[in-house]
């Protein structure tokens, strides 16, 4: 999203969703490799965040779920095909807005914390990211990346903005005993966000974004 094209340009991701996801990603392309790690299938879409490290050794993700609510007192759109998303400050060297970007453990989550904390044994880390659900009806994406969607306040979207289902990514990583030394391939473990690059079947996921309640 930031740098198409450009091969090794950015900072290490890991990828969820569809496989075919690269640089050079069109939403022509993702739709026409539908291969996708998501359940259902009918998610063709990429989504990635920044790599997280201990000491210099990458920590693979165990999985990823992906929860779409609502969030706001507005009927919901689906979000249009080939809308791109970012959530969460790539270059944040301190603690973001908890309600975007936070880590828990599986077995707290409602204990939220702006680094990682140390879990419980038998429990995993978490890393959440939020996106904005409020889309100015017009742009699949903006100069900056980000100013052609916001976050909704108090429940509501502002005037002439498009209420969207909002997304919420809950990676889990193995916990980690040593949580001081942990960072992610973006900087500062605060640094904390993800990409989503939509390319849901578009019948199928108007159906589900229907039976939201």
């Amino acid at each position: 999203i930031v740098m198409p094209g450009m091969a090794a340009m950015s900072h290490y991701h890991q990828f969820f969703g569809n496989r075919s996801t690269d640089e050079n990603s069109t939403i022509d392309s993702l739709r026409a490799n539908l291969v996708t790690t998501c359940a259902p299938r009918s998610d063709a879409s990429a989504y990635w965040v920044p790599q997280l490290w201990l000491n210099g050794t990458a920590i693979a993700p165990k999985n990823v779920t992906l929860i779409y609510s609502k969030s706001v007192n507005s009927p919901l759109v689906p979000h249009p095909i080939g809308l791109k998303l970012i959530a969460g400050n790539s270059k944040a060297n301190s603690a973001q807005d908890i309600n975007v970007a936070y880590w828990a453990c599986s077995n707290r989550m409602l204990d939220v914390a702006s680094t990682p904390p140390v879990c419980a044994r038998g429990s995993d880390l978490v890393g959440v990211i939020r996106f904005p659900e409020c889309w100015n009806g017009v742009e699949l994406d903006s100069a900056d990346h980000k100013s052609h969607v916001t976050y909704a306040v108090n429940g509501a979207c502002a005037a002439g903005e498009v209420a969207l289902p909002r997304i919420e990514m809950q990676v889990r990583f193995p916990a980690q005993r040593d949580v001081t030394n942990l960072a992610l391939s973006s900087g500062a473990i605060y640094s904390w966000h993800a990409d989503f690059f939509n390319a849901w079947n578009p019948r199928e996921f108007g159906r589900l974004v229907a039976r939201i309640r």
